[in-house]
């Protein structure tokens, strides 16, 4: 290792799964259900991203050789079994940028480090056979977020569509939706829509 003077970080980038063991509570919610319980999250980091301090900006990237890693914790998802008239790839993008925003103003309400939350988005998950947001513990067995996020559901919904709504971008971006992987759909657009069906309050949207 050596120091160096640069002006962005490294992420791995990792294809993650997650299977849910366990259902600890089971609430219907607007658009679908919320839950929490217990999952086995497995994860294979291929590459990394070199991302700019502050905008998040996507400089680069390069390839690392790491074994797959198994982590067995707790998790609070949403499953969307009232979502209908969705698009896949339309419906995958939704479904990223929501959990995105969602990931964030839960690091808020908890204060918590943003990484003490992993995400995974499923456009129809083997569990639930819905789409689905999960926001898992990033630690073995959880310490509580999960639990704690189930029960300030109807936050999490309305901050993150406060959240979208309140960002002057265009299209989505880092501040809120999280970089776009597909530039030609609109991304801030397609995650708001979401979230409504799940039951976020209509706000009035910047840019």
């Amino acid at each position: 290792m050596r120091r160096v003077d640069v002006d962005h970080y490294t992420q791995a980038d990792r294809a993650v799964t997650l299977k849910p063991l366990d259902v600890f509570g089971r609430d219907a919610v607007a658009g679908g259900a919320r839950l929490h319980g217990e999952v086995m999250v497995a994860s294979l980091a291929s590459i990394y991203k070199k991302l700019k301090f502050l905008t998040n900006e996507n400089l680069g990237w390069g390839r690392i050789h790491l074994p797959e890693i198994e982590l067995q914790t707790t998790a609070y998802w949403l499953a969307g079994e009232g979502l209908t008239g969705w698009r896949r790839t339309e419906l995958d993008v939704a479904l990223l940028g929501a959990g995105r925003a969602i990931q964030t103003v839960a690091s808020v309400l908890l204060m918590v480090d943003p990484h003490d939350l992993g995400l995974v988005t499923q456009v129809r998950s083997p569990h639930e056979e819905a789409p689905t947001i999960y926001l898992y513990e990033t630690v073995p067995g959880g310490v509580g977020l999960s639990e704690r996020l189930f029960a300030r559901h109807d936050d999490l919904i309305a901050g993150a569509s406060a959240l979208i709504g309140g960002c002057p971008c265009d299209a989505g971006c880092p501040a809120c939706t999280g970089p776009r992987l597909e530039p030609d759909l609109d991304a801030k657009g397609l995650a708001a829509r979401l979230l409504g069906e799940l039951g976020a309050p209509e706000v009035l949207t910047a840019g």
